[in-house]
Order: structure tokens, then sequence, then C-alpha cells
């Protein structure tokens, strides 16, 4: 009898020590969790940027002419991009009509492109034009090989921005 009592304290000592187990680790996942969405916010190191470039540029290139552009509307002047998951697109607004100039906004397919803003945009990284909530893109002019545009942000700041006009039609 006393060894049945001895058994019984025994396994539900056991069955109490894996209950605390699991909510350990659940908390300890939380924690990993938390800590995730805060790395995401931190600068992305330089050789994983360089990285995405060659992976997602390569993917560009070797799409040749089935890639997705944005339209600038006649009526409106409005720039607008619908993504199409069977065509590659990457465009990218800058602070001047140079690639080597602040990247203020991007457009792409490519999920590491888009997750967590990695090329740290001013104005965020985008999908489709229809994710920029609160922003939309007007088109300006034309400046060398880069198309001039603004971006205006809550119906009233405009910030000026150029994109590449390869990435760009009339439609």
């Amino acid at each position: 009898m006393r060894i049945r009592n001895y058994a019984f304290v025994l396994l539900v000592l056991l069955v109490g020590c894996k209950r605390e187990d699991a909510k350990k680790s659940s908390s300890q996942a939380d924690s990993l969790e938390i800590e995730q969405q805060h790395q995401a916010a931190e600068p992305v190191p330089t050789i994983k940027l360089d990285s995405i470039n060659r992976v997602n540029d390569q993917s560009i290139k070797e799409s040749d002419t089935n890639v997705t552009l944005a339209y600038v509307s006649y009526q409106d002047s409005s720039i607008c991009l619908v993504g199409n998951m069977r065509a590659d697109y990457r465009i990218f607004g800058y602070a001047k009509p140079d690639t080597k100039s602040e990247k203020l906004l991007l457009i792409s397919i490519f999920t590491d492109d888009v997750d967590g803003n990695p090329f740290r945009c001013k104005f965020g990284a985008y999908y489709e034009t229809s994710d920029m909530k609160n922003m939309n893109l007007k088109y300006k002019g034309t400046s060398g090989n880069f198309i001039k545009a603004v971006i205006i942000a809550n119906k009233k700041d405009e910030t000026v921005v150029y994109f590449e006009k390869k990435w760009i039609e009339f439609e």
C-alpha cells in the first residue's frame, strides 16, 4: 500500500514538472518571438543587403521582358503598380536622379526586399502601390533616365522621388 502511495505521489510530481516545463517553453517561445520582432527593426548587415541585391537583381535580369511595370494614369498623373506573381519587379524610388542616392521607397515582388524594410527606405517597402496606406505617387516629369514624381503622404506632405524610366509606362 505504501509503495502505491509513493508511486502515486511520484507520478503527480512528474506530471506537474512536465507542465511547468511546458509553461517555461511557451514563455521562452513568446520571448523569442518578441526578440525577433525587435531584431527585424534593427539595421540589416550590409553583407546581407548585398546578398539580397545580388540574388534579386539576377532574377530581374533573367526575367528579361517578363516584368511588371508601374504605370502613370493620363487622367490624374497617379503612378500605380499592381503586383503580378508571374512577373518580377523591383522598383526603388530615389531622393535624387541617381541610383547611388538615398533609397526612399521600394516596390518589389520579392519578400526579402519587403519584409521588415531591410533597405530602410524612409517611406517603406511594399508589394504594390495599393499597400501604401495614406500615400500616393504622382508623376511630375522626367529628369534624364529618371521619372520625377512626388510621394504625397496624408494628402498634404509632398516629397520628391525619382524612379528609373525603365520601370514606368504611360497608360
